[in-house]
């Protein structure tokens, strides 16, 4: 019943910082309170949900990619300087030791760095989130290009090749 309990609580933790994470996403752009940015926070990531879970499960994809790639060049650069450059790789029984050391303590220091990309990851699709929602389904602000490739519907674009996208109805300088 123990193991049981810690493991809800470890969900519980896991989703209240989803939840943390996600408001404040939100208040970072929109300025409101804390509560509210939590509640329209995850009502947009409900809306957006396949959109949110295709990202997500990129972004998972390319953290797992990058500290897999990290571990391996580290520990290979190790093995590396152990052999060629210091010698030191005939003075030692086995390299599997320091090896696996090195492996730890890399995969440590690039999961805390590589960490961010999630929360950034997260942070962008709040921001199209918030911008599709407010302009009806069709994001005005960020690049031309990834606003095109959002506004198509039957592979067709809804802005005429050549024409520009203002960011602001009344902003002509833009």
């Amino acid at each position: 019943m123990l193991k049981c309990a810690v493991a809800v609580l470890e969900y519980v933790e896991r989703v209240t910082d989803y939840i943390n994470e996600s408001a404040y996403c939100y208040i970072a752009v929109t300025g409101d309170g804390f509560c509210t940015g939590a509640l329209q926070a995850m009502y947009l990531k409900v809306k957006f949900l396949a959109m949110v879970a295709f990202a997500s499960f990129l972004a998972q994809l390319f953290i797992l990619i990058g500290k897999l790639a990290i571990i391996v060049g580290n520990v290979f650069l190790f093995k590396f300087v152990m052999e060629v450059v210091t010698g030191e790789a005939e003075e030692v029984t086995s390299t599997v030791g320091p090896m696996t050391v090195v492996a730890l303590i890399t995969y440590l220091f690039s999961s805390m760095f590589i960490g961010l990309f999630d929360e950034s990851v997260n942070a962008m699709l709040t921001c199209v989130a918030i911008d599709t929602n407010i302009n009806n389904g069709t994001p005005i602000y960020g690049p031309e290009t990834f606003n095109n490739r959002l506004s198509t519907e039957d592979g067709k674009l809804n802005i005429k090749k050549g024409e520009k996208r203002k960011a602001d109805p009344t902003d002509d300088t833009v």
